[in-house]
């Protein structure tokens, strides 16, 4: 997984939008979209605050390690990639609702 990746995937299992990292960051959500796809790569200061929004390591984003250290998420797990996959054909706004209705479903598995 590249950057981007790695960020979207984070990004959403936090619930945050594209415009709220943006907003977050100091940067246009277009500016945002394109780290996420893969089109730039976020400044050092950039990925730096990235890790710190999403509460991981530097590290982690850029796959120096398989460990998140703040974070427990398996990227690599089958059903993130699923997830992730359908993810990107949907709109921030189905991606929401389908977090509402996990959240809902299976209230275990939100709990910090």
């Amino acid at each position: 997984m590249k950057v981007g990746d790695r960020i979207k995937v984070l990004r959403l299992q936090r619930g945050y939008t594209q415009h709220s990292m943006a907003e977050k960051l100091h940067i246009g959500r277009a500016h945002y979209s394109h780290i996420e796809n893969n089109r730039i790569n976020p400044s050092i200061d950039n990925l730096s605050r990235i890790a710190d929004i999403l509460n991981t390591t530097t590290d982690y984003l850029l796959d120096r390690t398989g460990d998140t250290s703040q974070s427990s998420v398996d990227i690599d797990h089958p059903a993130i990639q699923l997830l992730s996959r359908a993810a990107c054909r949907m709109t921030e706004e189905q991606v929401l609702q389908l977090r509402r209705v996990a959240e809902v479903l299976y209230p275990d598995a939100f709990r910090e």
